[in-house]
């Protein structure tokens, strides 16, 4: 069929639209790409030039979305999302290489409310199941004809 269509035959895993397509389960070696984006997009910037609350605002702002667009797919790895949060707390702290500073404050402390005593970051586990949750919901909400078995099913196990 390739022959007839004039395209070529690649083996999985490739990466399509910024995210892997595999076979198979998700792992480690598959987010390797989400992790080098991630670092990238630190590295440009100078966390000893910013101030605590600049760093803060970043992270919430900048490195928290970075990953939806997986997490809206995938249910990432912990490995991932703990690698993930490790390098927004280090962007936090300022930490480098050569400098290691004590992390103050736990993070999951950072990532409660600000009314609770957190900055208002979110953990990335939590972001991750809530947009799984929120694609299962719209998928059984707007496939044709009510979803059919699939849209059931979503109602009865997802929406009260």
């Amino acid at each position: 069929m390739a022959n007839i269509g004039g395209w070529q035959a690649v083996k999985l895993p490739l990466d399509y639209l910024g995210v892997p397509l595999f076979t198979g389960n998700l792992n480690a070696n598959l987010c390797a790409g989400l992790i080098a984006k991630f670092e990238k997009k630190l590295a440009p910037w100078k966390s000893q030039l910013l101030s605590y609350a600049g760093r803060a605002c970043l992270i919430t702002h900048n490195l928290s979305s970075m990953g939806n667009f997986w997490m809206q797919a995938f249910s990432l790895p912990n490995e991932v999302l703990k690698k993930l949060e490790q390098c927004m707390a280090r962007f936090l702290w300022a930490d480098t290489e050569v400098n290691r500073h004590i992390h103050q404050i736990v993070w999951h402390t950072l990532c409660k409310p600000k009314a609770e005593g957190g900055i208002g970051l979110r953990l990335l586990e939590e972001v991750n199941v809530s947009l799984l949750a929120r694609a299962v919901t719209l998928v059984g909400l707007f496939w044709p004809s009510g979803g059919g078995f699939w849209g059931s099913w979503v109602m009865l196990a997802w929406i009260p």
